[in-house]
């Protein structure tokens, strides 16, 4: 939970596994693997056998969104700076460093920051 002034936070694990999750339509695709062998026989004929084996392919997560939103987490909950509350939220955020203010706008604007 995060608090900011009067306003309380908390981060949705689901989003951020929506966020940082490959392509919806690249995770459902069936991965195929094709054999094909061919055998001489005795009688000079050629025999083909081909084998296909099918396997859905795993979940893939995107390294670069999943470190620019770690990155973005750490900033917003490792904020040690205390706030005076009775100074009212915009204050306290223009008080914020520029680094801060656009993690957390970020955070807050993909729906991964939920205000209570």
């Amino acid at each position: 939970m995060i608090t900011f002034g009067s306003d309380r936070y908390y981060l949705d694990l689901s989003k951020i596994d929506s966020i940082i999750s490959g392509d919806k339509d690249l995770a459902a695709q069936i991965i195929e693997e094709k054999e094909i062998t061919t055998n001489t026989l005795e009688n000079g004929e050629v025999e083909t056998k081909e084998v296909i084996r099918y396997s859905h392919k795993g979940k893939e997560v995107d390294g670069a969104r999943f470190d620019l939103i770690s990155r973005m987490i750490d900033v917003v909950v490792l904020d040690g700076s205390l706030e005076d509350e009775t100074l009212g939220m915009a204050r306290a955020f223009k008080e914020k460093p520029f680094g801060y203010r656009v993690a957390f706008n970020t955070l807050l604007s993909l729906g991964i920051l939920v205000k209570l």
